[in-house]
């Protein structure tokens, strides 16, 4: 997606299933992919398993920015799901011509 969007922004967002020491999740980022809870600071964001008696343990869910930048990543309850969810604010330039610096 990201060879075919030239300068325009591109975000992947969800359940990826993926930690940062999986290859083919490494392989991604490597395309100029960023993780935005990375970007903004918030390390790894813990989303799964999220149960009412325990805190989530491990990050697979993820919001991935392709020419934008992340700049506010929190983890959020979603009822009915053992996933917690991302609220993520993402800035995208007007121009897509522009890029932002890779923080």
């Amino acid at each position: 997606m990201a060879r075919d969007a030239g300068a325009g922004a591109v975000i992947v967002a969800g359940d990826l299933n993926s930690t940062f020491d999986m290859e083919p999740f490494r392989k991604f980022l490597a395309e100029g992919y960023r993780d935005a809870g990375e970007q903004v600071g918030a390390g790894l964001t813990r989303t799964y398993p999220s149960k009412p008696w325990r805190a989530p343990m491990t990050g697979i869910d993820h919001v991935l920015v392709y020419n934008c930048v992340g700049s506010s990543v929190r983890t959020v309850e979603l009822p009915g799901s053992d996933h917690r969810g991302l609220a993520t604010t993402i800035e995208v330039p007007i121009d897509p011509t522009a890029s932002y610096p890779v923080v």
